[in-house]
């Protein structure tokens, strides 16, 4: 059983210990902050920057965080980011003792106390304005390093290359340089040799596909280039695009299998060009309006609308020969046209009948007297020309024997088939037929061509 004088001691050592512990932990209050930062600021001159050499540049190091792809515009060429970046240097005037302004070792600053590089953007879109605002702090430690993270919508124009779109890949850079400081002042320096994707929002539109970062030393001036490297995803105009295109030179060439009767020929082709024709103006809208270089679907939708017009002059030429009525085809065409019809029209062989005379035996259940059925009298054949002329025996029965008559028999001709005559209408039909397929082979042959180009980009 421990005793009162013995519990009074024991309260005693552990309320002493506590006290010594609590007496040895700092804390910074905010009068310790704001002496320190009056101490500081006193003959600070902001306009001087800090290098302890002035033949000495300041070296200051750039982290670049991409946060997101705002805004790629192809016609106007115009490249928007959301980004910040993380801005170190040391400053030796921005020194302090922690441990005299109770373990202190951070301290903010506005921008508009202390010096700072100023951050332009060279290839900007509108106008030249400086990167990151005055209410964005600058922290220092205690040794003199100073973290700033200047955040902004950065808007550059970009060179727009569009000869593989909608399957194009884009670079586009911004360039970034300390606006009034030369080389010999200040330069930076590139801290990773790509940009920081941590805070990275995918965009619907642009894949991203690598980005670079570096430092350049050219002209006397510094610069930090930042360079990415986005895809279009081309589902959405492959959908909206591409496919209505092939679908209507498609059916721009059915214009052929319409009947000639309908009198709908020249309205659903030129139909079909008109619709090819908007198109390619809505496809126009949507790329920079520029010679160099060329969208390759510009020229594929140019050899469908050259296509679709001759698919109308062809159709309306069509119809003036299916119409033609006081003139005969020249043999030379009726030529190309039997040729062409894979011998629908080819003369077929006749033949003419031969009926016997009435008085003629030529029921099969005839009975021969003294004669043997082996031996029966053959007919004859006479061929005449292309045609052939079956003759057969009369053959008469009489009491004991058969008498085999040598009179010519009669003969009955029957009609036969010649070689219809070739019409223009025949051959409007072997014009639809050529046209119909080169229609096919023309459309198989660009898309085969453009899809190749494009999966080579």
């Amino acid at each position: 059983m421990i005793g009162p004088s013995k519990t009074v001691n024991v309260v005693s050592v552990v309320v002493l210990t506590l006290l010594l512990m609590t007496s040895l932990v700092w804390g910074a209050s905010m009068t310790d902050v704001t002496q320190l930062q009056s101490d500081l600021l006193t003959g600070y001159n902001k306009y001087v920057w800090p290098a302890e050499d002035i033949y000495q540049p300041v070296y200051v190091n750039i982290t670049f965080f991409l946060v997101g792809i705002r805004d790629f515009d192809e016609v106007t060429g115009k490249f928007a980011v959301t980004s910040f970046m993380s801005v170190t240097w040391v400053d030796r005037r921005m020194t302090w003792n922690p441990f005299a302004y109770n373990s202190t070792f951070y301290l903010p600053f506005n921008g508009k106390q202390v010096w700072k590089p100023n951050i332009i953007l060279v290839n900007p879109f509108t106008s030249v304005g400086k990167v990151g605002e005055d209410f964005m702090e600058i922290r220092y430690d205690f040794q003199g390093n100073a973290n700033w993270s200047p955040g902004d919508v950065m808007s550059s124009a970009c060179d727009i290359d569009v000869t593989y779109y909608p399957f194009d890949t884009q670079k586009c850079l911004l360039r970034i340089m300390p606006w009034g400081a030369p080389s010999s002042e200040l330069v930076f320096l590139s801290s990773v040799e790509k940009a920081d994707l941590t805070f990275y929002s995918t965009h619907g539109t642009w894949e991203l596909i690598s980005t670079k970062t570096e430092s350049v030393v050219a002209g006397g001036l510094s610069y930090y280039n930042v360079e990415i490297t986005m895809k279009r995803r081309p589902l959405f105009f492959v959908v909206n695009v591409v496919l209505p295109i092939l679908f209507m030179a498609f059916l721009n060439s059915l214009v052929f299998v319409l009947p000639v009767d309908s009198g709908e020929r020249v309205s659903y082709a030129i139909t079909v060009l008109l619709a090819i024709a908007v198109f390619l103006t809505l496809v126009g809208d949507n790329l920079p309006k520029t010679s160099q270089p060329m969208s390759i679907l510009c020229y594929f939708l140019l050899a469908d609308l050259v296509m679709s017009s001759f698919v109308s002059i062809i159709t309306i030429l069509g119809l003036r020969v299916y119409y033609i009525n006081d003139r005969p085809v020249p043999g030379w065409i009726c030529r190309v046209v039997v040729c062409l019809s894979c011998g629908s029209n080819r003369k077929r062989n006749s033949t003419e009948r031969v009926t016997p005379s009435p008085d003629t035996l030529s029921s099969p259940h005839l009975k021969f007297d003294n004669v043997d059925e082996k031996k029966r009298p053959k007919s004859r054949k006479i061929a005449t020309g292309k045609q052939q002329i079956t003759t057969v025996m009369s053959v008469k029965s009489r009491q004991s024997d058969i008498s085999i008559f040598d009179e010519k028999p009669e003969v009955q001709s029957l009609e036969v088939d010649e070689e219809p005559p070739v019409t223009w209408k025949h051959v409007n039909h072997a014009i639809d037929k050529i046209t119909f397929v080169f229609c096919l082979i023309w459309m198989f042959v660009i898309c085969l061509a453009f899809f190749i180009t494009v999966s080579n980009a």
